[in-house]
């Protein structure tokens, strides 16, 4: 496998992992007052994340056996930005000054571990 399928494949698992992150909050916010016959982590919401958990996973072993270990550690901190973008996008959730913070000490420690030496 090529080194830019593997890693397409692991900016798919970020993508889709952030999603699945909205999908489990947006389940604990749905069910999370509802009655409920069944527990919360057992709801329709949740098993759809559960199952895209399992995709992510997959993704990550394609991905992972064929990434050098340098571009591998730049996917981490994909996810933590998008899991922020969508959560604004799908959640309404307002971003504030820490937020903010994090987001651009998330860019810099990506942008200083990527320094050619």
């Amino acid at each position: 496998m090529n080194t830019a399928i593997a890693l397409g494949l692991g900016l798919i698992g970020c993508v889709v992992s952030a999603a699945s992150q909205v999908v489990m909050k947006r389940s604990a916010l749905r069910y999370a007052r509802a009655p409920r016959s069944y527990p919360l982590f057992l709801s329709p919401l949740s098993i759809v994340a559960y199952g895209m958990y399992f995709l992510v996973t997959l993704l990550s072993l394609a991905a992972f056996r064929y990434l050098p270990l340098k571009a591998a550690m730049f996917l981490s901190p994909v996810t933590y930005l998008l899991v922020g973008i969508l959560s604004v996008w799908a959640l309404g959730e307002r971003p504030n000054r820490k937020k903010g913070f994090a987001f651009v000490l998330l860019l810099a420690g990506v942008l200083i571990f990527n320094i050619p030496a």
